[in-house]
């Protein structure tokens, strides 16, 4: 008896029709050797957690997902597919496997980068609120004797985006040389997770990390197809302004909020005369629900390639975030990241 499970494999020539049109064709391969009639029951769960763990990490290499069900759903169809094993194996069993895997189901990623330590959506407990800003300041977190959750002392960079190694270094905002480094703007790992950094109401978050996700598209319109989205943060900066329960993204163009030091640095950076919007909520407050106004002023305010961070996480907002206006979310902390360690 042979065991077939669906594999991707590879082609360099894009296959219409593909899963998410990524290039690739299925084929059903024949994974385990003839069994043996004198197999116990023993190699018999051994042989289907081997089948299930493949078609597990094949499929995740697909397709993202929080959504435990849908990856139960993997499963179970992994199971419809070998059926003359799977007969013999306890429906506890394949329960015991979908409860391990739980925490990997959450965010492995098609492009192979993964949030490691996130959770299923049903453990996130708590629930907030986001807001945006990007003032460019030396962040709270980077002063010498936080307490930082173990994390050390955050980093900060000049004006130019270059790390510097003096963690006294005056703020930039009180016309130091330390500003917020420019690659801590929010990414994607794909559709459904990205990373990012923001503030919080207290310095006892430091070094924290929090999975967000997004429970409703916003106010005021945007944010099509947002809720159901997670945003892993790192919390490196504290905001007089900023309640409990919130997370102000560090979004560039998302408001200078209390202070303002990005002004200099871009003018620094080859900007003439930088317009950074409405001081709270910046260019989407100034645009208002158009995309199309947001990525204008993304482009005009950080088009130089000094600022190609900057302008990254600004395009990040229009096309990943849909310039969505302070979405609710529900969230837990978490274990950090390895990507967000590496930028804190």
């Amino acid at each position: 008896m042979h065991i077939g499970v669906k594999l991707l494999h590879w082609n360099k020539k894009k296959h219409k029709g593909d899963l998410h049109g990524r290039p690739g064709v299925f084929s059903t391969l024949p994974l385990m050797p003839k069994m043996n009639a004198r197999f116990g029951r023993r190699n018999k769960m051994k042989t289907f957690l081997l089948a299930a763990g493949l078609v597990l990490a094949m499929s995740l290499a697909l397709s993202c997902t929080s959504d435990i069900e849908s990856a139960e759903e993997v499963l179970r169809k992994a199971e419809s597919s070998s059926s003359s094993l799977l007969a013999e194996v306890s429906s506890s069993s394949l329960a015991e496997v979908l409860s391990s895997s739980s925490s990997f189901l959450v965010s492995s990623s098609s492009s192979g980068l993964s949030c490691e330590t996130c959770v299923a959506s049903s453990q996130l407990n708590q629930t907030g609120k986001t807001t945006r800003y990007w003032d460019g300041c030396k962040p709270s977190c980077a002063w010498p004797g936080k307490q930082t959750n173990g994390q050390g002392t955050a980093k900060t960079c000049n004006i130019n985006g270059g790390s510097l190694s003096d963690a006294n270094a005056q703020s930039a905002c009180d016309n130091g040389p330390a500003f917020t480094c420019m690659n801590q703007a929010p990414w994607s790992i794909n559709d459904n997770v990205s990373y990012g950094f923001a503030a919080s109401h207290t310095d006892a978050d430091c070094g924290k990390c929090f999975q967000l996700e997004f429970t409703s598209n916003g106010e005021g319109g945007g944010g099509s197809g947002l809720t159901g989205k997670t945003l892993v943060v790192m919390i490196s900066n504290i905001g007089g302004d900023v309640g409990q329960k919130q997370f102000d993204l560090m979004i560039p163009g998302g408001g200078v909020g209390q202070f303002n030091a990005i002004s200099r640095q871009l003018s620094s950076n080859g900007v003439s005369n930088p317009q950074l919007g409405v001081q709270y909520g910046g260019f989407r407050a100034t645009c208002g629900n158009n995309e199309s106004c947001v990525q204008n002023m993304c482009n005009n305010a950080f088009g130089t390639s000094a600022l190609s961070d900057l302008k990254r996480g600004c395009d990040w907002y229009v096309t990943w975030m849909k310039i969505a206006n302070n979405p609710n979310v529900k969230y837990k902390d978490i274990p950090c990241p390895p990507a967000l360690r590496a930028k804190w």
